[in-house]
């Protein structure tokens, strides 16, 4: 008995239904091991291209999210555990139009190390002061290109949430854990034009 076997169009057919079928979206993040109160990156890539400017929601699995209009998205988790992460974009496909996808990931958060004393935590000095080192009480509407510092100490150790805000608009947030002892400065970045 002989038999005959046709690889080829086998092959081509499984071509065929692979370009049919788009992948799905993958979710990244970075580091790969996350520890609290640490900035962690995440990106969302897809066979279709990201219609970015449609905006990405992002929830981060600890009752937090955000809207991005980039495929990246930055979280500081204010506790260990593994968290769902999910984000709904929309994509375009080849054939034209829009079509809406979501991309998840896990991501475990480790909880870091705190060295030193451990009390009550509370902020025990402040002081706002500017990139030319003044400490303004009111800048010039029209200012550009404007950066502020806080110098900060506390007392005990623990988890600091800060807000900056320009005319009581919040424009960036963050998340920073603090030891016993160590002063720190936290960076507004390029503040917006007043």
């Amino acid at each position: 008995m002989r038999s005959l076997l046709l690889k080829a169009p086998r092959a081509a057919a499984l071509a065929v239904l692979a370009a049919a079928v788009p992948l799905a979206a993958a979710v990244t993040f970075a580091p790969a091991k996350p520890r609290v109160a640490r900035a962690v990156t995440f990106a969302v890539s897809d066979s279709y291209p990201i219609a970015a400017e449609r905006g990405l929601s992002w929830s981060f699995g600890d009752g937090s999210g955000s809207m991005t209009y980039a495929p990246t998205a930055v979280h500081a988790y204010t506790a260990a555990g593994t968290f769902a992460v999910r984000v709904d974009y929309w994509a375009r496909p080849a054939t034209g139009g829009f079509i809406q996808r979501t991309g998840q990931a896990l991501v475990t958060v480790f909880a870091d190390e705190v060295l030193g004393p451990r009390g009550d935590f509370r902020v025990s000095f402040l002081r706002m002061r500017f990139d030319d080192g003044k400490t303004y009480k009111i800048v010039a509407r029209g200012t550009r290109e404007l950066k502020a510092f806080v110098d900060i100490k506390t007392e005990g150790s623990g988890i600091l949430h800060y807000e900056w805000l320009v005319d009581g608009v919040p424009f960036r947030q963050g998340t920073r854990t603090l030891s016993f002892a160590r002063p720190a400065v936290l960076d507004s970045g390029k503040v917006p034009g007043l």
